[in-house]
């Protein structure tokens, strides 16, 4: 149903099993819509509860290490640093309208099981031109889980294509990169914000930048069960 998820398509865009998901209807936390014998939940209860829900924060050593030493090499020089992570900046600033629909499209993205060659471009594409203005502009907008979708979906599909039959042949390789340089290029501005002055408030960068790190999570560990059912499936 439009602007409703099911359950499992609100277990996915949450990083929980559909048992949590009847747990929270349970609670409360989401609204229960019967149709046509189903349950439907509105999509704005679970985008809401997403952004409530608290992440892990545990910084990666290695990233973070990498991250520092480019920054010390580049001599802290912003736009040098977004020219070595890989730069793709649009021909004008997204507004706030225009960031609110593709925040949407990405929790969609979040409810399916896997994705178009195409549509994994794309996502990788825009993550690779966000400016900083639209980084502050989404976040003053939704609050700083405003990129979390992004990087929740962007880690997800790193996930999915190294888990593919060609991969890493049939171009696969070059979109697994493609992606891994978005979320790069990202961290790397987030974190060239926090040393020197840029459209990112440097408290902002700092928080994101915890934030969005690649760690272990929750939604990680789910991912993980759902490829090897996904796997042995296939071959079954």
């Amino acid at each position: 149903m439009e602007g409703f998820y099911d359950k499992n398509g609100a277990a996915s865009v949450l990083g929980v099993t559909p048992r949590q998901v009847t747990n929270y209807l349970s609670e409360g936390l989401l609204r229960r819509v019967p149709h046509a014998g189903k349950v439907w939940i509105p999509k704005a209860d679970v985008h809401n509860l997403y952004d409530s829900k608290t992440k892990g924060v545990a910084p990666s050593r290695v990233e973070f290490r990498r991250l520092e030493q480019m920054v010390a090499k580049l001599q802290s020089e912003v736009e040098v640093i977004k020219l070595g992570l890989g730069v793709g900046a649009p021909a004008r600033n997204r507004d706030e309208a225009e960031l609110l629909t593709l925040r949407a499209l990405y929790l969609d993205d979040l409810a399916k099981p896997g994705w178009a060659t195409r549509r994994i471009a794309e996502v990788a594409d825009e993550m690779l031109s966000l400016t900083e203005e639209e980084i502050t502009t989404l976040c003053d907008a939704v609050g700083p889980t405003a990129w979390a979708p992004l990087f929740d979906l962007v880690k997800r599909m790193v996930t999915w294509v190294e888990h593919q039959d060609a991969f890493p042949e049939h171009g696969l390789d070059t979109l697994h990169q493609r992606l891994i340089r978005a979320r790069d290029r990202m961290l790397g501005m987030l974190h060239a914000s926090t040393v020197v002055a840029t459209e990112v408030p440097a408290t902002l960068a700092t928080s994101l930048h915890a934030q969005l790190e690649l760690t272990p999570t929750e939604i990680d560990r789910f991912v993980a069960r759902y490829v090897r059912a996904y796997g042995e499936s296939r071959e079954n």
